[in-house]
């Protein structure tokens, strides 16, 4: 009975050597598909944009750092601080592609309308709703008879939206060891990324600056009423020079055009396109293309076995 079960178990094994020949024999058909999936992957390649890495590099500023900026210690805390390398880059991180930093980018309409050109209208001087193909309204009429979903109204470029572009149009790293500050993009725009980035950080850094500045002039404010009400010598001796540290960081923020960060090399572009790898999906598709010959001989072999 064994005996039975084995032979007829070995009857329906698959044989390697019988799987090479059977590829073998329609190896015209597997180069075909090959052929055939490299004619695909070649219009494909023809079709998308070329994608340049963008690295720009940035500093920790001389003068007052970012942390001490933001707060209103004594000089042995401030002292400290320095020690421990704070340089603000944290709140920079958050500040980039917050909307308080696309408040005063979208007032720059050369990169908005860049950014958007899709909805610019050079003769209305306006931005309007793009025209949709066909495609798209199809696909918003089957998501409103499905889920009840209604496309809203056009909203013309606002912070909101130029918050959203600059969550995705650049990475932002901080080198641990190093405390340097790297913006980085992937893009088929590079010097519109790269224009994005360098205005980004020049507005997030103001923005930091002017906080600092208000914060330092009601401190000095603040020191100018206990000076008048304080008649301690010893005390108003510490007033004043508390005083006097204030207008220093004041003069040196107001000196300076970067204030947390500074560039630390001139940006970078890549000469050539560093996405898609060209050799990389034309090997992929070849590949593709004849595991799916092999796959498409096999199934036909199996079916003409079983006179299927």
């Amino acid at each position: 009975m064994n005996s039975d079960i084995d032979l007829a178990f070995q009857d329906k094994e698959i044989d390697i050597r019988e799987l090479f020949l059977t590829t073998w024999r329609e190896k015209v058909f597997i180069v075909g598909c090959m052929l055939a999936a490299i004619a695909i992957a070649s219009f494909n390649l023809h079709r998308d944009d070329r994608k340049y890495t963008v690295t720009y590099t940035f500093q920790p500023a001389s003068g007052i750092s970012g942390e001490e900026s933001l707060s209103h210690l004594d000089l042995l805390s401030e002292a400290l601080l320095s020690r421990k390398g704070n340089s603000g880059f944290e709140t920079l991180e958050i500040l980039l592609k917050s909307v308080d930093v696309s408040k005063n980018l979208i007032l720059n309409q050369s990169i908005v309308r860049q950014l958007f050109s899709n909805e610019w209208n050079e003769e209305a001087q306006r931005f309007e709703m793009p025209e949709q193909s066909f495609g798209k309204k199809i696909k918003y009429a089957l998501k409103a008879k499905l889920i009840g979903h209604v496309k809203g109204e056009y909203t013309p470029p606002n912070a909101a939206r130029l918050s959203a572009v600059l969550l995705d149009a650049f990475d932002v790293s901080k080198d641990i060891n190093t405390g340097l500050l790297t913006l980085s993009s992937e893009t088929s725009t590079p010097k519109l990324t790269l224009e994005l980035m360098s205005a980004s950080m020049k507005v997030a850094d103001q923005i930091i600056k002017d906080k600092f500045l208000l914060k330092s002039r009601l401190a000095i404010d603040s020191y100018k009423q206990l000076l008048a009400q304080t008649r301690s010598r010893k005390n108003r001796q510490r007033l004043a020079l508390l005083m006097l540290n204030e207008q220093h960081k004041q003069m040196i923020a107001s000196s300076s055009d970067f204030f947390v960060a500074k560039p630390l090399t001139s940006p970078f572009i890549s000469l050539y396109p560093t996405s898609p790898n060209d050799s990389i999906v034309l090997i992929l598709y070849a590949v593709l293309g004849f595991f799916f010959g092999a796959l498409a001989t096999l199934i036909r072999k199996v079916f003409k076995y079983y006179q299927l």
